[in-house]
C-alpha cells in the first residue's frame, strides 16, 4: 500500500488533487517442464482496488475521479532450442 500522492497542483485558491492509498498485489510463477519448455503465468492488480483522486475543501473530502483498472493475466510458453 502506498500513501497519498499529489497528482494535480491547481493555481490560486483551488485545492490540490491527491491519489488515495490503495493495495497492490501482483503474482508471477514459472515452471520448467523438461529441458526445453518453460511455462510462465502472471497476474497483475489481483485485488482490483478503486483508484480514487480526491481534494479537500473547507474540511470536506470530495472525489475528483474514481475508477478501476481491472485485472490482467498472461500465460507464456518458452521453448529452448538446444543443439547437441
Amino acid at each position: 500500500i502506498s500513501g497519498p500522492k499529489l497528482v494535480l497542483i491547481t493555481p490560486g485558491g483551488t485545492p490540490d488533487v491527491y491519489d488515495q492509498p490503495r493495495a497492490a498485489l501482483d503474482m508471477s510463477m514459472s515452471k520448467s517442464m523438461g529441458d526445453r519448455f518453460t511455462l510462465k503465468i502472471k497476474g497483475r492488480n489481483l485485488l482490483d482496488p478503486s483508484y480514487r483522486q480526491t481534494y479537500t475543501f473547507k474540511g470536506e473530502e470530495y472525489n475528483f475521479q474514481s475508477f478501476n483498472l481491472g485485472r490482467t493475466f498472461t500465460l507464456g510458453v518458452t521453448y529452448n532450442f538446444v543443439e547437441d
